[in-house]
């Protein structure tokens, strides 16, 4: 029921809908996007050790996303736009 074991991401609900992946250095970034939590990036640097490093919500249902210049650029239902550095 956890999101990555953060307690504030536990009454959220949804599922992995889209993702997206980028190496920045020597970093692994996945960006999700997980329908009613919003949109969440994970560092999966360390593979038995992915760590939440930021979440955002959105207006509806957070659907698909890219990454472009280092901006997520987010498909939500709800009409909104997130954008997440």
């Amino acid at each position: 029921p956890l999101l990555f074991g953060s307690a504030d991401l536990a009454e959220l609900g949804g599922g992995a809908q889209g993702m997206f992946f980028l190496e920045v250095g020597k970093k692994h970034y996945f960006y999700i996007a997980y329908d009613s939590a919003g949109v969440a990036k994970i560092d999966w640097t360390e593979v038995a050790n992915p760590v939440l490093v930021q979440h955002a919500n959105t207006a509806g249902n957070a659907s698909d996303l890219v990454v472009i210049n280092g901006r997520a650029y987010v498909a939500d239902g709800g009409g909104g736009l997130v954008l997440m550095k």
